[in-house]
């Protein structure tokens, strides 16, 4: 999720359980790219990182709460 345009994804298309999802996905996706080493570790390592564990987590939960919603139109625009 881009961080400007974040606050974009509102009601009535969002739900404010998908706009918490998203926000916590954010914060954990900026904290797990400010903190990941350049060059990246090897793929193992990285995966045992707390940052990018919390990422992991929080991006399950987010999948969660959009499934309720199923998958959109690709048919209709949404503005």
């Amino acid at each position: 999720v881009d961080e400007e345009r974040l606050g974009s994804y509102r009601e009535p298309v969002f739900t404010l359980p998908e706009q918490e999802q998203l926000s916590k996905v954010q914060h954990f996706w900026l904290l797990a790219a400010e903190n990941t080493p350049n060059p990246l570790p090897d793929i193992s390592e990285l995966m045992s990182n707390d940052d990018w564990a919390a990422l992991q987590v929080s991006a399950s939960d987010a999948l969660a709460v959009f499934s309720c919603r199923g998958k959109s139109s690709e048919e209709c625009e949404i503005t």
